[in-house]
């Protein structure tokens, strides 16, 4: 115990750089991680080097959306690309929840392509949830993803195009031939995830220990996505050898940190579980009302194999 807070502690000293909450953000690039499996200590991270990404508000329309729904709805998008290539591509495509079957998240490639790069949708998402928590407000809504200037892609919250169409509105150099004409056929809905990666995913189980310390919600939000979208980064069965640091421009009033539990045998802490640790601790948050300090221990099959804290400022 006295370890892991002294830890916890050197985490939140080395990662007390803040930045701005209400821009319209950016990417990380496909970086290569650490995968030194030795007995040091030294913490998993690597550096930040945002690439010229912006999630570019198009349509913003006064219908509203429920900000809890919308931020489960991300989290669960951003869980399922993470099990893929980082700089993969993806068909235009779907995303929403069971629970929450609003706002729909639709994904539309750049006209003359069918796809989207991974990595592009991702960052694409967690630029958009700043631009709503920031300046826009939660309401049907549409983005643009430039990467240095040229469009990659772009992303609906709420069906947009068919709302403006609803209230006959214009919408900017629409181009009836364009890929995101607002009469282009429904794009299919997202695939359910191969069954291989659910009954993985049924391994884990996680216990939470909820703290007095309250965190603010939209620090809480937006440090969940920012880390999950980190999480994306590496290869689902990287190992987590001891600590990792997730750093860079997530809220400067939460944190995450997971340390891996010391084994000499599978199975280990690797970034799947950390993903599904992440999507679940979302949803425990929002179900349950609690946006304050919580400890999650991850076991798989049973063995416990690390533990995640997010920590508010103070």
């Amino acid at each position: 115990m006295y370890i892991w807070t002294a830890i916890l502690c050197f985490a939140w000293a080395h990662l007390t750089s803040s930045s701005p909450l209400n821009r319209l953000l950016p990417i990380l690039p496909h970086s290569p991680i650490s995968t030194n499996l030795t007995s040091s200590p030294k913490p998993l991270t690597w550096a930040v080097n945002p690439i010229n990404l912006i999630a570019r508000p198009d349509i913003s329309l006064p219908t509203p959306l429920s900000e809890d729904a919308t931020f489960i709805n991300i989290v669960h998008a951003i869980k399922d690309l993470a099990h893929g290539d980082i700089l993969g591509q993806i068909p235009a495509q779907d995303f929403k929840t069971e629970r929450y079957p609003d706002p729909l998240i639709r994904l539309t490639s750049p006209v003359g392509s069918e796809t989207l790069k991974r990595e592009h949708v991702i960052w694409g998402l967690h630029g958009a949830f700043l631009g709503m928590y920031g300046n826009l407000g939660f309401s049907v809504s549409h983005f643009t993803l430039l990467l240095d200037g040229v469009e990659v892609g772009g992303i609906g919250f709420g069906d947009p195009f068919r709302e403006v169409q609803r209230r006959e509105l214009g919408y900017r150099s629409l181009d009836p031939d364009s890929e995101m004409s607002i009469t282009k056929p429904t794009i299919p809905a997202s695939t359910p995830p191969p069954n291989n990666l659910t009954s993985l995913a049924a391994r884990l189980t996680l216990s939470f220990t909820p703290f007095s310390r309250p965190i603010p919600k939209p620090d809480l939000f937006i440090s969940i996505i920012w880390t999950l979208a980190l999480a994306a980064v590496p290869a689902s069965n990287q190992r987590i050898p001891h600590l990792w640091l997730p750093i860079g421009q997530e809220s400067n009033n939460c944190r995450y940190t997971v340390s891996a539990t010391v084994r000499t045998s599978t199975p280990w802490l690797q970034f799947f579980w950390v993903v599904e640790a992440l999507s679940r601790t979302a949803d425990w948050a929002v179900e349950m009302g609690l946006y304050r300090m919580v400890r999650g221990v991850l076991r798989v099959d049973g063995v416990e194999v690390g533990r995640e804290m997010l920590v508010g400022k103070g």
